[in-house]
């Protein structure tokens, strides 16, 4: 089942630590750079995305974590190979909130 918005919403209030419009400044970009994701999926502590392995999206992979790393700190980020070649993962994982963070990155988790 697909959160609601409402749970989506109650989701990040729980995982992350910035106010509510700089929050929603934040997630604006987050959504931006998952959709670029070709895969995502549950993992029992989280969940995980596939992007295509180049220099400019590991990049984009690491300023993301750069800025993660500081509004989500209860969270864990690994960068690790894809399920393929030329692919690369990151995994998005917590000890605390791990229903808060699947509600949360739900809508961009395959089908």
């Amino acid at each position: 089942m697909k959160p609601t918005r409402l749970n989506a919403a109650t989701a990040f209030a729980r995982i992350c630590t910035l106010g509510p419009i700089e929050g929603a400044r934040r997630w604006r970009s987050v959504t931006q750079f998952m959709s670029t994701a070709t895969a995502g999926s549950e993992l029992p502590d989280g969940v995980s995305f596939e992007y295509v392995n180049t220099p400019e999206t590991l990049e984009r992979i690491l300023e993301f974590m750069r800025i993660e790393f500081r509004c989500c700190p209860r969270l864990s980020y690994t960068i690790r190979p894809g399920s393929a070649a030329g692919m690369i993962a990151l995994d998005i994982r917590s000890v605390e909130e791990v229903g808060a963070l699947k509600a949360l990155y739900a809508g961009f988790l395959s089908a």
